[in-house]
């Protein structure tokens, strides 16, 4: 078993992946909105505190952030925000993920029809950890916002953008072809991107 053959059975379990890492997404997007909803109670009730675990402080601009990331995780979980968010930051619409059917071919492959399935292969990884990290990003804003995380904006802003280059990476793959004449699928032997 070569290299190739062992992507391309990795990468035929990143669609059913981004399936689960969908559902994930629109409980986590369930868990926030009941979160911020408590908080608004929360910050409106001082006879409050005694009913809610933990001693932390509620307060309204703080929940509504998070009514407002619970909202972005449930646009993330039919990736309609992972689509708009990368038009925004490279004008192309990426809201499709790379499926199964990209990766079947008959057995054995060889020459360029392997190099293509291992292409495709590390697109469809790199999809899911873009996706995970779109996610942490959205956790580290949140968390910034409610005092309970060290990391700041930018690490957040980081993991969006670092997210959205990997769910799109041919597109940052033709970035450095175009500014900087390095062809990133030219180190697989393939002449043009798949």
């Amino acid at each position: 078993m070569n290299l190739s053959s062992t992507l391309v059975n990795l990468a035929s379990q990143a669609e059913p992946a981004i399936i689960m890492i969908q559902g994930i997404a629109g409980l986590i997007a369930l868990f926030l909105f009941a979160g911020g909803l408590t908080d608004i109670w929360s910050a409106g009730n001082a006879n409050s505190q005694k009913f809610l675990a933990g001693g932390q402080r509620s307060s309204i601009s703080a929940a509504v952030v998070q009514l407002f990331i619970a909202i972005l995780f449930l646009a993330v979980a039919d990736l309609q925000l992972i689509g708009m968010a990368s038009r925004s930051l490279t004008g192309t619409y990426a809201a499709s993920r790379m499926t199964s059917s990209s990766f079947s071919y008959a057995r054995g492959p060889t020459g360029s029809n392997s190099t293509e399935l291992a292409v495709f292969a590390i697109i469809a990884l790199l999809q899911v950890i873009g996706i995970i990290a779109f996610m942490k990003g959205l956790f580290v804003i949140n968390g910034k916002v409610k005092g309970t995380s060290q990391s700041g904006y930018g690490t957040g802003l980081c993991f969006l953008i670092g997210g959205l280059g990997c769910w799109n990476s041919i597109y940052v793959a033709h970035i450095f072809n175009n500014t900087l004449g390095f062809n990133i699928f030219g180190l697989f032997g393939l002449s043009s991107s798949p």
